[in-house]
C-alpha cells in the first residue's frame, strides 16, 4: 500500500504564536486525498484546525513514501 506526504510551513496569524513559522506534514493512504489537502492549503485558505491559533500554508510539497515491504 502506498502512502502519500504533504510536507507544507505554517505561518500563525493570531495567538502566542502569531508570526512565527513552522514545518508540519500530514500522511495520506491514497494520492486523491492528499492532492486535496494540498491544493486546499495552496488557495491561500486560513486553517484553525490547530489549537494555537489560525495560520496560513505555505512551501506545500506532495510526495510518495516509498513501501519499505517492496524492497524485502
Amino acid at each position: 500500500m502506498n502512502q502519500y506526504i504533504v510536507n507544507y510551513s505554517v505561518r500563525f496569524l493570531d495567538g502566542d504564536l502569531a508570526g512565527k513559522l513552522y514545518h508540519k506534514h500530514r500522511i495520506f493512504g491514497d494520492w486523491q486525498s492528499a492532492d486535496h489537502f494540498k491544493q486546499t492549503l495552496e488557495t491561500g485558505f486560513v486553517l484553525n484546525d490547530d489549537p494555537t491559533g489560525k495560520y496560513k500554508a505555505d512551501d506545500v510539497i506532495l510526495s510518495a513514501l516509498e513501501n519499505q515491504n517492496e524492497n524485502l
